[in-house]
């Protein structure tokens, strides 16, 4: 008979349940709690799905050698009962369980030692002992490793040694044309229902690590690369510009008088503030530029493959709008932006942000609210407002 699998199928439960296996304080402990309540709902449900499977399959893998030895009554209505009542037992069983991965780790060995009493009550029939032994095999590994296949078969082989000396060790291994049949759905189906679950979780696992990725690189309140993320952005366009391939520029944006704002207004308006610039900057930035949250008010923008005076341009839509935008309390605020341009003589990405730093302190210095930027060669320094 056929069991449920999947690997990760069955995630370990610790947060929600205290060392003696019972919630904390409840049903209704906390929201982290619930969600994993429904996690584990999803599991069983899951799991149930294959198990109906699997043992309605193995139900038909062995009534066909049952039909050929002649059982009486009450074995084929034990298979009956295995093969349509307890996949929804065992539903019930793990839903009402205190830890249901445990229980349903019981239910697997529970599974394991029933397909062995099969197989001695098919008298070792070669093909469906073979196919049932080897579908339990793969439910186990897939769904709890090499352990639990070990765990699992020391109760099938007790189970089977224990029915086989009840029917006086019969054996008859030749298989029917009959049982062959018989076996196949089992042996065609349940594989293909496990790699498509198996999927379907490495899918799911697949999309959570890239969202926890993503996250592991953007700054929590701006939603912009962190500053980690962006150096390293930083770092690989420098590396191509002065592998002679294409031009970048570098921008540092910063907001006048933000310490001012936050001690007058709060820091919920200073929040407000650098949320509000994110999205300025998102809006008037190219595709292929790295914005990114430097440090406290200041922000830093990566532009591949564009000349200064282009990037100026950028600059200038960006202040331009933050200019024109009231913070909470219907207060006008400027930032002030320092352009530097990459070229093979730029030493390492810490120059490059010091050049944009240097053009930014000079905006600063000739009143805030306005584009400050140094060409690659040696030159004047531009300004704009």
């Amino acid at each position: 008979m056929s069991v449920p699998a999947g690997p990760a199928a069955l995630p370990k439960v610790c947060s929600a349940y205290d060392e003696h296996g019972r919630l904390r304080g409840g049903w209704a402990v906390s929201a982290m709690a619930r969600q994993q309540i429904n996690t584990e709902r999803a599991m069983i449900g899951r799991l149930h799905r294959l198990r109906a499977l699997g043992l309605g399959l193995g139900a038909v893998c062995v009534g066909g050698t049952l039909a050929q030895l002649g059982a009486p009554w009450w074995a084929w209505l034990l298979l009956a009962l295995q093969g349509l009542l307890w996949p929804h037992a065992a539903r019930w069983l793990a839903l009402h369980s205190r830890s249901p991965r445990e229980a349903e780790f019981r239910h697997l060995v529970l599974d394991c030692a029933a397909g062995g009493a099969w197989v001695a009550a098919m008298q070792f029939s070669l093909v469906p002992s073979a196919v049932t032994v080897a579908m339990l095999a793969m439910a186990c590994v897939s769904t709890g490793g090499w352990r639990q296949l070990l765990h699992a078969l020391s109760a099938q082989v007790i189970a089977c040694a224990g029915v086989a000396a009840l029917n006086n060790f019969a054996a008859q291994p030749q298989s029917t044309v009959l049982e062959m049949l018989a076996a196949l759905p089992l042996l065609m189906l349940y594989p293909v229902a496990v790699a498509s679950a198996t999927y379907r979780l490495a899918l799911r696992f697949r999309n959570q690590n890239r969202l926890l990725a993503k996250l592991n690189r953007t700054e929590a309140l701006t939603g912009l690369p962190n500053r980690r993320y962006w150096e390293e952005v930083a770092t690989t366009e420098l590396a191509r510009v002065q592998q002679g391939h294409g031009s970048a520029v570098l921008a540092m944006i910063d907001i006048d008088h933000f310490k001012r704002i936050n001690d007058s207004l709060g820091h919920t308006t200073g929040d407000a503030l650098l949320r509000r610039l994110a999205q300025i900057v998102r809006g008037c930035i190219r595709k292929g530029d790295t914005p990114g949250r430097y440090g406290g008010d200041e922000f830093g923008l990566v532009m591949p493959n564009i000349g200064l005076r282009d990037a100026e341009v950028i600059a200038e839509a960006i202040r331009s709008r933050a200019a024109a935008c009231l913070d909470e309390e219907g207060v006008r605020w400027t930032v002030s932006i320092g352009l530097a341009e990459a070229s093979a003589d730029t030493l390492d990405t810490l120059s490059w942000i010091s050049g944009a730093d240097a053009e930014l302190y000079r905006a600063k210095s000739q009143g805030r609210n306005r584009v400050c930027s140094a060409p690659a060669e040696l030159g004047e320094s531009r300004t704009s407002s």
